[in-house]
């Protein structure tokens, strides 16, 4: 199965956190997982602010597994999504970046797999057109 996830799935993968075991799942070979290149950046980020808040104490591990994530999801360049992300944004009011991964799930015509329950929720009511999961929602 072919899936587009975003950076709060791939968190999961990374920290333990509700839903993480389902998140692990989604590493089988029976998935297809492909997201923005930029969902780098974003698990960068909570790398960085868990390591800030001191919720964990060393980076290192992470950092090397963050490396490896493109081993188990294709990329495909922030480019091609970011100004039909900007239009999706006005329309449903909601910040660009959650819509890059909005837009890459439409440019391929797959469902999109969120554990941001918000977002799931506004997508529904505002384009109902794009298929979008939740992680707590899905039965791997």
């Amino acid at each position: 199965m072919n899936l587009v996830v975003d950076s709060s799935v791939a968190a999961k993968w990374f920290f333990a956190e509700r839903n993480s075991r389902e998140a692990q799942l989604l590493l089988s070979p029976r998935f297809s997982l492909i997201a923005p290149d930029f969902i780098l950046s974003e698990v960068a980020n909570v790398i960085w602010k868990k390591y800030r808040r001191n919720e964990i104490s060393h980076f290192h591990p992470y950092i090397e597994a963050l490396d490896r994530l493109t081993e188990v999801i294709k990329l495909h360049p922030l480019a091609d999504y970011v100004i039909q992300a900007v239009s999706l944004a006005i329309q449903i009011d909601h910040p660009v970046y959650d819509c890059i991964y909005l837009t890459c799930a439409q440019g391929h015509s797959l469902p999109f797999l969120t554990a941001d329950e918000s977002l799931r929720r506004k997508v529904l009511a505002e384009c109902p057109s794009i298929a979008v999961w939740s992680i707590g929602d899905l039965n791997v």
